[in-house]
């Protein structure tokens, strides 16, 4: 069996939600420049990647094989966020060409080499999780001051321990297999914040945390996401094994939502000089 450095299972769907930084009316112009961004991430791995189309035109598989001929596809019709996030971590529990292996979504934009330096941490290191996305929220919520910060400095990288992060990261069979019981939950409408904190336990313990529903501006959110926890994950949670998850300083990709992009980064310049680069009309 031909061995990869990484496993990867990318998720796209031609619709938009929130607002976003680039290509806002052109979900199909998005994902062109979201991919191509992905494989350049890359550097020298090779990787064993899946697709998912969920109820995509043929123009958007035409665009994954033109850059990824390799790629193994399969189309869905109107799956749904949660029954493709379902798909990605059983393809990749099954798959054998890699034991690491890289959850992806189509909305994200990543810097040269990304996956590949965050791949290094990851082996050097050995985390449960990692994030190539240091998100605005690290810096903006209150629950993420509730623990002490924890961080490691990597090859010119910071990474910082976090506690929550969204569905596109990093791990290895072994910590997935761990974890699915409490990834599954996501199909049952948990939120991504709820589960990520009953693995990571970040803060969960600090008597403040219970506090949040009633002091924070973003009450009505906190109480659904703590009572998730307690409806879904509460064994995990009180009783489960600690999971670690990094975030990399400066961030090594962002959410293409346009007000969640990373922090301290010119990403607009960025994104014009990439789509120069991977000649995107």
């Amino acid at each position: 069996m031909e061995h990869y450095d990484i496993a990867v299972a990318y998720r796209i769907y031609p619709g938009i939600g929130k607002p976003l930084a680039i290509f806002n009316n052109d979900k199909l112009k998005l994902v062109e420049f979201a991919f191509k961004s992905f494989l350049y991430s890359l550097g020298n791995l090779k990787i064993s990647l899946f697709v998912i189309l969920d109820t995509c035109p043929q123009k958007y598989k035409e665009i994954v094989l033109s850059n990824a001929p390799t790629a193994k596809i399969i189309e869905l019709n109107k799956a749904g966020n949660f029954k493709t996030f379902e798909m990605q971590i059983e393809l990749l529990l099954s798959q054998t060409a890699s034991d690491v292996v890289y959850f992806a979504e189509d909305d994200y934009c990543y810097l040269p080499n990304a996956l590949e330096t965050a791949l290094n941490f990851f082996l050097a290191q050995k985390p449960n999780f990692l994030t190539l996305y240091y998100h605005p929220d690290y810096l903006n919520w209150e629950i993420h001051n509730l623990s002490e910060k924890q961080e490691i400095a990597f090859q010119d990288i910071l990474w910082q321990k976090v506690g929550s992060t969204t569905l596109t990261f990093l791990t290895n069979k072994e910590n997935l297999q761990k974890a699915k019981k409490v990834f599954l939950t996501f199909g049952k409408k948990n939120y991504d914040s709820s589960l990520w904190f009953s693995l990571t336990k970040l803060g969960v313990f600090n008597p403040k945390f219970p506090l949040l529903p009633f002091v924070s501006k973003r009450k009505k959110f906190y109480t659904k996401m703590i009572g998730k926890m307690l409806i879904y994950n509460l064994k995990q949670t009180l009783f489960g094994p600690q999971f670690s998850l990094f975030a990399p300083i400066p961030s090594l990709a962002t959410h293409l939502e346009k007000d969640s992009l990373a922090p301290n980064i010119q990403w607009n310049s960025y994104f014009n000089e990439l789509i120069k680069k991977l000649n995107i009309d």
